[in-house]
């Protein structure tokens, strides 16, 4: 595998099962296929092989109401957007 190719090829794989898109979840096979079974392996237990962006967003698990209000509220003030969330977000956020 190229060096340079490390970290995208196993976040390639790492991806493929979670994105529930098909065309990634071909690629990731054909990726194994290639460089054998090892990179999946390594892929799922090597957090330093994968990218770390990708690694901590695709996640099977919604999060809680309060991350998505703390998340909904860095967005628009990031964007200067008014936005107050209602009283019960705000309870589940505490």
């Amino acid at each position: 595998m190229p060096a340079d190719m490390h970290v995208t090829l196993h976040t390639l794989v790492y991806a493929s099962h979670r994105a529930g898109i098909p065309e990634l979840e071909k690629i990731g096979g054909q990726i194994c296929a290639f460089y054998g079974k090892e990179i999946a392996k390594k892929a799922e237990t090597d957090a330093s092989c994968v990218n770390e962006i990708i690694r901590n967003n695709i996640n099977i698990t919604m999060p809680d109401e309060g991350k998505k209000v703390e998340r909904l509220i860095g967005f628009a003030t990031e964007e200067g957007i008014k936005y107050h969330p209602s009283e019960k977000s705000l309870t589940v956020r505490e």
